[in-house]
């Protein structure tokens, strides 16, 4: 079950986060693995936790789903960037990273930070 760096029982409510989150995550509901089938965690439930800090259930627990330490308690599970640089250990997370999935994705995360950067370089370079 949870280590002291990973929570499973509830945590304070962040409001903001979810509302911001919200607009990052264009399907309904999160997949787990390559089958989404898998998925447990859909934008309502998302939602709820987020607002109440109420405790995770035991499989959204086991697949991944976790109030973070790393991100001031967020709600993080697989499929999320915040996933990618969780410190946390926790084990689905850690195998979710491994993963032919979690390789694109942070493939795809390192992309994105490189052209940020040569956008802010190239923008201090235009004083």
């Amino acid at each position: 079950m949870p280590t002291k760096a990973c929570g499973f029982e509830s945590r304070q409510s962040h409001y903001g986060a979810v509302d911001q989150r919200q607009s990052r995550f264009t399907q309904n509901e999160f997949s787990v693995g390559s089958n989404p089938t898998r998925a447990i965690m859909n934008r309502e439930r998302y939602i709820e936790l987020d607002r109440s800090g109420t405790g995770l259930t035991k499989e959204e627990w086991e697949q991944g789903w976790h109030w973070c330490a790393e991100w001031d308690d967020m709600l993080v599970g697989p499929n999320t960037d915040e996933a990618l640089v969780c410190s946390c250990g926790h084990p689905a997370i850690e195998r979710w990273k491994e993963s032919e999935e979690g390789k694109k994705m942070q493939k795809d995360l390192d992309e994105r930070f490189e052209k940020l950067n040569e956008q802010n370089f190239l923008m201090e370079d235009g004083k």
